[in-house]
C-alpha cells in the first residue's frame, strides 16, 4: 500500500481504532458489501456503487487496523481472505442476477475472479510467504467495478464490458501464477 494512501486510511482510524477489532471490521466490509450487491440486483447501479466504495473501504480498513494496533493474527489474515472472495462473489452474482450480462460471461468471470484469488494463495503456501505477491489485483477489480457501475447507471452495456475486463483481467493473472508456481516447484521433490 502506498505511503499517502496508508497514511489517510490511518488518520480515518485513529479515533476508532484502538477500540475496535480488526475482524469486526472485516465482518462489516461482507455485510456492507452485501447491501451493495443488493441495490445492484435491484438496478439501484448508482447507489450500489457508492455503497460498494464503502465496503471497499472497510476491506482496506481492517488490515491497517491490524498492523497499526498490533491486532494482526493468523486468523484474522484468513477472515480477510475469505471475506474478499466473499465480496468479489457477491457483486459479481447481483451483476449477473440483474440479466444485463450473458450468462456464460457472467459466470465465467466469476470463476476466473475466484481461481484468480485461489492461485495467489496457493502460492503464497508453496513459496511458504517467501514469494510475496507483486501487485494485487483486489484494488485493480474495485476500481473497475465502481466505475462499471457507475458507468452503468446510465448505459447498462458498461456491464457486459466490466465483465469482459475482469475476465480478461483475471485469466491473466492466472497464467502468470502458474508461471510462477512452475518457477517455484521447479527441482522440488514431490511428498
Amino acid at each position: 500500500m502506498k505511503k499517502k494512501t496508508k497514511y489517510k486510511l490511518e488518520s480515518i482510524l485513529k479515533p476508532i481504532a484502538p477500540n475496535v477489532d480488526p475482524n469486526l471490521i472485516t465482518i462489516l466490509s461482507v455485510l456492507i458489501t452485501a447491501l451493495a450487491a443488493y441495490l445492484i440486483f435491484k438496478n439501484y447501479l448508482f447507489i450500489g456503487a457508492l455503497v460498494f466504495v464503502i465496503g471497499a473501504l472497510f476491506d482496506a480498513l481492517d488490515g491497517v487496523a491490524a498492523r497499526k494496533y498490533k491486532r494482526a493474527t493468523d486468523f484474522g489474515a484468513f477472515l480477510d481472505r475469505c471475506a474478499d472472495r466473499i465480496n468479489d462473489a457477491l457483486v459479481l452474482m447481483a451483476v449477473i442476477l440483474t440479466g444485463q450480462v450473458q450468462l456464460l460471461l457472467g459466470l465465467a468471470t466469476l470463476v476466473a475472479v475466484i481461481f484468480a484469488s485461489y492461485t495467489s494463495a496457493t502460492i503464497e503456501v508453496i513459496a511458504k510467504n517467501r514469494v510475496g505477491e507483486t501487485m494485487s489485483l483486489r484494488p485493480l477489480r474495485s476500481v473497475i467495478i465502481f466505475l462499471s457501475l457507475v458507468l452503468a447507471s446510465a448505459d447498462v452495456t458498461y456491464l457486459e464490458s466490466m465483465m469482459v475486463v475482469l475476465f480478461a483481467i483475471s485469466s491473466f493473472s492466472i497464467l502468470e501464477r502458474f508461471k510462477k508456481a512452475s518457477k517455484i516447484l521447479k527441482g522440488r521433490k514431490s511428498r
